[in-house]
Parts: C-alpha cells; sequence; structure tokens
C-alpha cells in the first residue's frame, strides 16, 4: 500500500504526530498493539530531517527525507481480521 496524508501544521498547538493503520499491520513493533498506540514522532523533526520507521516486516527500508514520515505497514491476513 502507498498512502500520502497531507497536514497543515499550526505554529502553536501540539507538535507531535501519532499514528495508527486500522485494517493493516504495523511494522514499527512486533505484536505489541498497546506500544503502537503510544510510538510519537515530533513534527518539528519531521519538518528539519524527516523520520523513517522500523521495518520489523521485511528488509526494505527508506532514508529520512525532509518533511516526510515514512511508515511501513502490510496488509492483515484473513485470520488477523478475524481476530479484530
Amino acid at each position: 500500500m502507498h498512502g500520502e496524508i497531507k497536514l497543515d501544521v499550526p505554529a502553536t498547538g501540539p507538535r507531535e504526530l501519532r499514528f495508527l493503520p486500522n485494517w493493516y499491520i504495523d511494522c514499527r513493533v512486533s505484536g505489541d498493539q498497546m506500544a503502537e498506540g503510544k510510538l510519537k514522532y515530533s513534527v518539528d523533526e519531521i519538518l528539519e530531517v524527516g523520520i523513517v520507521t522500523e521495518n520489523v516486516c521485511g528488509k526494505p527500508r527508506a532514508k529520512p527525507i525532509r518533511g516526510v514520515l515514512t511508515l511501513y505497514v502490510r496488509p492483515r491476513t484473513w485470520t488477523e481480521i478475524m481476530e479484530l
């Protein structure tokens, strides 16, 4: 899946993002769904240097791009969907 989200970032207010993949498996952590919701990303770091998250689902890993938060996800299997 390739997706893109564009955000308008105000000068004031919270300066961090959280991400949950809904119908996909998050490749940042291995099997700990509670940990997924606690991961935060600095908006300032994203804008200055970019962030690339861990990829426990496979080997590919991109290089950070200024202004971009790169996340790895994979589609859920039928069994994983039934467990929701």
